[in-house]
């Protein structure tokens, strides 16, 4: 199988075309699937959320919550 390179009328075969757009048809096919996974899994996406959520949550346990950056400076104020 070969393509016409309108060009300069030279013959590619399709490794030549592909080796030359390579990065071009990659681009185009993890759109393409993207785009497809969003559109037919999008509404599906929400309880696989909220199950990844909670098993991260028990995988933690009951360790601790940090303390927010705005408590840490108003305590060392009053110091």
């Amino acid at each position: 199988m070969t393509t016409q390179n309108t060009a300069s009328n030279q013959t590619l075969t399709i490794r030549e075309f592909i080796s030359q757009h390579g990065k071009q048809i990659s681009e185009g096919f993890w759109f393409i699937l993207a785009l497809t996974l969003f559109v037919f899994l999008g509404p599906f996406a929400a309880p696989i959320a909220i199950i990844a959520i909670y098993s991260l949550r028990q995988s933690q346990g009951e360790a601790p919550e940090p303390e927010l950056a705005t408590q840490k400076a108003k305590s060392n104020h009053t110091l």
